[in-house]
């Protein structure tokens, strides 16, 4: 945190805010603590630009203008007030790599700068190899679900909605936000981003339905092995101890996904794939 000087492009600020509309605060426009980075184009065009130079503990009231493309439609092309006061300036601040620094890290088998590096490079390097399988497993599964012939049930989808909505409560809260205010923003409802997410939401669930049909149809032998090692992952992942994790997740769950997994490697392990002439 900056104990002194003024707000600069890059600093992160924390800060509150309140919009008004013609001398009335309006709905969504309000936050307190929130950490903006200056110069990441968040918010309404002009509104970081005029908090450069700010001091912390200082309070400035600014006039932005909304595009006449903003979603929400009493605040299109319309001019409004913003009263703001700063109450941290924070700055990112990137060390040089050094041995000392990657000995902080504490990753096995890594322990000067150059080591570092080549960790870093494979590393992107799988993630690549690995983006690129996911996208041709993704396009085997649209492929197949093209001639799938099964209606996609609306409460199925109404459930998917719902948990990215969830999501982006959580990810509201961590700004001391609600989903509402963080949409407003973009110039959204909750509705309008529900409309947004409606035909990926069908699409993942048209794919499960999918998936767990062929996983029924092939009728995948699943053995405890699988099913322990499944749950001795999930306990890796969320650091739980084992025992809570089977209490919380159901084996028929386990076994769900399992199945779809191997209905998965099925349609990548028997897919033809024709080459293009150039």
């Amino acid at each position: 945190m900056l104990e002194e000087g003024t707000l600069e492009n890059g600093h992160i600020a924390v800060i509150d805010f309140e919009g008004f509309l013609n001398g009335e605060a309006f709905e969504g426009g309000k936050a307190e603590n929130y950490s903006l980075e200056i110069g990441s184009q968040t918010f309404i065009p002009g509104f970081e630009d005029q908090l450069i130079g700010m001091k912390t503990g200082e309070e400035r009231t600014i006039q932005v203008t909304f595009p006449e493309d903003y979603q929400a439609e009493h605040l299109k092309g319309k001019e409004v007030e913003f009263k703001v006061k700063l109450h941290e300036i924070k700055r990112r601040v990137i060390p040089d790599l050094s041995d000392e620094i990657v000995a902080d890290l504490n990753i096995e088998g890594v322990s000067t700068a150059e080591e570092y590096r080549n960790y870093v490079l494979e590393k992107l390097q799988r993630e690549k190899r690995q983006m690129v399988e996911n996208t041709f497993i993704e396009n085997l599964i649209t492929k197949v679900c093209e001639n799938a012939k099964t209606e996609v049930p609306e409460g199925l989808i109404e459930d998917e909605l719902n948990v990215a909505v969830n999501q982006l409560e959580n990810q509201a809260r961590q700004y001391n936000l609600t989903a509402e205010q963080l949409l407003s923003f973009n110039g959204m409802t909750v509705e309008e981003y529900k409309e947004q997410l409606k035909e990926p939401a069908k699409k993942r669930v048209l794919e499960r339905i999918v998936l767990r049909k062929i996983s029924e149809v092939e009728n995948f032998e699943i053995i405890s092995e699988e099913i322990n090692k499944q749950y001795e992952e999930l306990a890796e992942m969320y650091r739980m101890d084992v025992n809570k994790v089977k209490q919380r997740i159901p084996e028929f769950q386990i076994k769900t996904h399992l199945g779809i997994l191997k209905a998965i490697d099925l349609i990548k392990d028997t897919a033809i794939v024709k080459e293009q002439n150039d």
